[in-house]
């Protein structure tokens, strides 16, 4: 079963990285995304156009290509005004069906594994990207929204885009009540959260969150209340539900 398995990934993966090939050199992709150009195998899946004089771009990391995203990502492309686009970018490709899948409308990429496009899911605090700073920048975005604080390359963003002088957001799932626990080592953990959380509740601009237990979430993590944006979790269930029944190769 481990033996099909890893042959059904095998074929994914290679037709991935013809998908995103003929991608490439349909949209024209500039050089310095993701060192797209080089002697080795481009698998990037990209198909952002250079940015338009005049449009305001606004990026938004997430991670993975997962379809209430995606769809939210079109959505938004299409009600956009025609001053403002939406770049989507994705810190790992996703495992099983939807790895193949980016957003229908909405420019988007997928940033480059050190490893290569097989690599595992990314860790907590691993050094995931070959040049992740060299990818986003290049696209010239005007602002960014960040999903989570998950992994390194989301957190290392945050700090760069204030660095920078970038407004950045941070969108989040979090509520209060899945900080439960009396025992001295959840205090002392959630002491230590309130810690890390720090530097990035003071370097974003916004905070993003689904509903109340998200706002009393990040109100007790330290974040001031004017920081805090409620904005509800998107979702169409039916427009899920009918993209889940169409195979990937024929998607």
């Amino acid at each position: 079963m481990c033996s099909g398995g890893s042959t059904l990934d095998a074929q994914r993966a290679k037709r991935y990285r013809s998908r995103s090939l003929a991608r490439l050199k349909s949209a024209g992709a500039p050089r310095g995304l993701g060192r797209l150009c080089g002697d080795e195998e481009p698998w990037l899946a990209v198909h952002v156009q250079p940015k338009t004089p005049g449009v305001r771009r606004l990026l938004w990391l997430h991670t993975q290509p997962e379809h209430y995203f995606n769809i939210m990502l079109d959505d938004l492309t299409r009600q956009s005004p025609g001053d403002l686009e939406y770049v989507a970018a994705f810190a790992w490709r996703g495992p099983g069906w939807y790895q193949d899948h980016q957003p229908a409308l909405a420019p988007s990429l997928l940033l480059t594994p050190a490893k290569g496009p097989d690599a595992p899911r990314p860790r907590t605090g691993q050094r995931y990207h070959r040049d992740w700073r060299g990818e986003l920048f290049a696209l010239q975005f005007d602002a960014a929204i960040v999903s989570g604080y998950a992994h390194r390359t989301e957190r290392e963003l945050i700090l760069e885009c204030h660095r920078r002088g970038i407004p950045v957001a941070m969108f989040s799932d979090s509520n209060l009540r899945s900080q439960r626990g009396r025992g001295l080592r959840t205090r002392a953990r959630r002491w230590a959260k309130r810690r890390f959380l720090r530097p990035y509740i003071r370097s974003v601009d916004w905070l993003l969150t689904a509903n109340r237990r998200g706002v009393a979430y990040w109100r007790y993590y330290g974040a001031p209340a004017s920081k805090i944006v409620v904005c509800p979790y998107y979702a169409d269930y039916h427009r899920a539900a009918a993209a889940r029944q169409t195979p990937a190769d024929a998607a």
